[in-house]
Protein backbone atom coordinates (compact mmCIF):
# COMPACT_ATOMS: atom_id res chain seq x y z
CA UNK A 1 0.00 0.00 0.00
CA UNK A 2 1.28 3.33 -0.92
CA UNK A 3 1.67 6.39 0.90
CA UNK A 4 0.76 8.56 -2.47
CA UNK A 5 -2.17 10.12 -2.75
CA UNK A 6 -4.61 9.21 -5.74
CA UNK A 7 -2.97 11.27 -8.84
CA UNK A 8 -6.53 11.59 -10.12
CA UNK A 9 -7.67 13.44 -6.69
CA UNK A 10 -4.30 15.64 -5.91
CA UNK A 11 -6.04 18.30 -6.60
CA UNK A 12 -9.24 18.38 -5.49
CA UNK A 13 -11.13 21.33 -4.77
CA UNK A 14 -8.43 23.91 -6.61
CA UNK A 15 -10.01 25.71 -9.10
CA UNK A 16 -7.86 26.74 -12.55
CA UNK A 17 -8.96 28.92 -15.26
CA UNK A 18 -7.35 28.33 -18.09
CA UNK A 19 -7.62 31.45 -20.90
CA UNK A 20 -7.18 29.40 -24.08
CA UNK A 21 -5.04 29.84 -26.59
CA UNK A 22 -2.03 27.53 -27.88
CA UNK A 23 -0.83 24.03 -26.92
CA UNK A 24 1.52 25.08 -23.76
CA UNK A 25 -1.26 26.56 -21.79
CA UNK A 26 -4.06 23.88 -22.68
CA UNK A 27 -1.55 21.30 -21.89
CA UNK A 28 -0.38 23.03 -18.36
CA UNK A 29 -4.18 23.15 -17.64
CA UNK A 30 -4.51 19.37 -18.64
CA UNK A 31 -2.18 18.68 -16.06
CA UNK A 32 -3.87 20.32 -13.68
CA UNK A 33 -7.15 18.31 -14.68
CA UNK A 34 -5.43 14.72 -14.78
CA UNK A 35 -4.32 15.58 -10.93
CA UNK A 36 -8.07 16.23 -9.89
CA UNK A 37 -8.55 20.48 -10.25
CA UNK A 38 -11.86 21.72 -11.32
CA UNK A 39 -10.43 23.47 -15.11
CA UNK A 40 -12.79 25.64 -16.72
CA UNK A 41 -11.88 27.11 -19.82
CA UNK A 42 -12.63 30.67 -21.49
CA UNK A 43 -12.06 29.85 -25.28
CA UNK A 44 -10.99 32.21 -27.74
CA UNK A 45 -14.16 34.75 -29.34
CA UNK A 46 -13.44 33.59 -32.51
CA UNK A 47 -12.95 30.03 -31.80
CA UNK A 48 -10.38 27.41 -30.75
CA UNK A 49 -8.00 26.92 -33.67
CA UNK A 50 -7.43 23.40 -31.76
CA UNK A 51 -11.04 22.37 -32.74
CA UNK A 52 -10.32 22.06 -36.07
CA UNK A 53 -6.36 21.30 -35.73
CA UNK A 54 -5.86 18.64 -37.93
CA UNK A 55 -2.29 15.92 -36.61
CA UNK A 56 -2.00 15.12 -40.12
CA UNK A 57 -2.19 17.70 -42.35
CA UNK A 58 -3.94 15.75 -45.57
CA UNK A 59 -6.05 13.62 -43.25
CA UNK A 60 -9.32 14.66 -42.45
CA UNK A 61 -9.96 12.78 -40.07
CA UNK A 62 -7.34 13.70 -37.59
CA UNK A 63 -9.08 17.17 -37.33
CA UNK A 64 -9.96 17.89 -33.73
CA UNK A 65 -8.56 15.05 -31.63
CA UNK A 66 -5.62 17.06 -30.59
CA UNK A 67 -8.20 19.43 -29.08
CA UNK A 68 -9.84 16.74 -27.69
CA UNK A 69 -7.35 15.17 -26.02
CA UNK A 70 -5.80 18.55 -24.48
CA UNK A 71 -9.07 19.75 -23.29
CA UNK A 72 -10.22 16.24 -21.76
CA UNK A 73 -11.91 17.13 -18.19
CA UNK A 74 -12.14 20.74 -18.95
CA UNK A 75 -15.52 22.79 -18.92
CA UNK A 76 -15.92 25.53 -21.35
CA UNK A 77 -17.42 28.71 -19.85
CA UNK A 78 -17.87 32.24 -20.74
CA UNK A 79 -15.57 35.26 -18.38
CA UNK A 80 -18.51 36.44 -16.62
CA UNK A 81 -19.08 33.03 -15.24
CA UNK A 82 -15.99 32.85 -13.59
CA UNK A 83 -16.53 33.61 -9.67
CA UNK A 84 -13.23 32.80 -8.51
CA UNK A 85 -9.52 31.00 -9.47
CA UNK A 86 -6.82 29.92 -7.44
CA UNK A 87 -4.79 29.60 -10.73
CA UNK A 88 -4.95 31.37 -13.62
CA UNK A 89 -3.18 29.75 -16.53
CA UNK A 90 -2.68 32.02 -20.18
CA UNK A 91 -2.03 30.06 -22.93
CA UNK A 92 0.93 31.42 -25.32
CA UNK A 93 -1.44 33.25 -27.76
CA UNK A 94 -4.18 33.49 -24.84
CA UNK A 95 -6.31 37.16 -24.80
CA UNK A 96 -4.66 38.62 -21.90
CA UNK A 97 -7.32 41.73 -21.37
CA UNK A 98 -10.14 38.78 -20.46
CA UNK A 99 -11.87 40.15 -17.02
CA UNK A 100 -11.04 37.30 -13.99
CA UNK A 101 -11.02 37.37 -10.49
CA UNK A 102 -7.57 37.35 -9.27
CA UNK A 103 -6.44 34.26 -8.43
CA UNK A 104 -5.19 33.29 -4.96
CA UNK A 105 -2.42 30.98 -5.47
CA UNK A 106 -1.11 31.92 -8.69
CA UNK A 107 -0.87 33.02 -12.54
CA UNK A 108 0.97 31.36 -15.15
CA UNK A 109 1.24 32.82 -18.38
CA UNK A 110 2.90 30.97 -20.97
CA UNK A 111 5.12 32.37 -23.51
CA UNK A 112 7.89 31.84 -26.02
CA UNK A 113 9.90 34.67 -25.24
CA UNK A 114 8.05 36.24 -21.97
CA UNK A 115 6.67 39.70 -22.08
CA UNK A 116 9.51 42.11 -22.34
CA UNK A 117 13.01 42.39 -23.96
CA UNK A 118 14.06 42.07 -27.62
CA UNK A 119 11.84 39.06 -28.19
CA UNK A 120 8.95 39.40 -26.42
CA UNK A 121 6.97 40.30 -29.89
CA UNK A 122 8.06 37.45 -31.47
CA UNK A 123 6.13 34.25 -31.96
CA UNK A 124 8.04 31.13 -31.47
CA UNK A 125 8.33 27.24 -32.48
CA UNK A 126 10.02 24.34 -31.25
CA UNK A 127 12.42 24.67 -33.76
CA UNK A 128 13.08 28.14 -33.66
CA UNK A 129 13.60 28.19 -29.39
CA UNK A 130 16.08 25.48 -30.53
CA UNK A 131 18.05 27.38 -32.65
CA UNK A 132 17.98 30.15 -30.52
CA UNK A 133 19.80 28.11 -28.01
CA UNK A 134 22.10 26.54 -30.21
CA UNK A 135 20.67 23.33 -30.01
CA UNK A 136 20.85 23.03 -34.18
CA UNK A 137 24.72 24.04 -34.17
CA UNK A 138 25.66 20.54 -34.63
CA UNK A 139 22.85 19.30 -37.39
CA UNK A 140 23.55 19.60 -40.96
CA UNK A 141 26.03 19.63 -43.59
CA UNK A 142 29.11 21.36 -42.60
CA UNK A 143 28.90 23.94 -45.80
CA UNK A 144 26.00 25.41 -44.70
CA UNK A 145 22.30 25.01 -44.80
Amino acid sequence: MSDNPDQSTALRGVVVVEVAGGVAGAYCAKLFADMGASVMRVAPPDGDPLASYRTQPDEPSTAGLYGAYLNAGKRDVAPELVTRANVVIYGEAADRSVPLPTPTNATLDVSWFGSDGPYADWTGCDLIVQALAGLLHPLGPVEGP
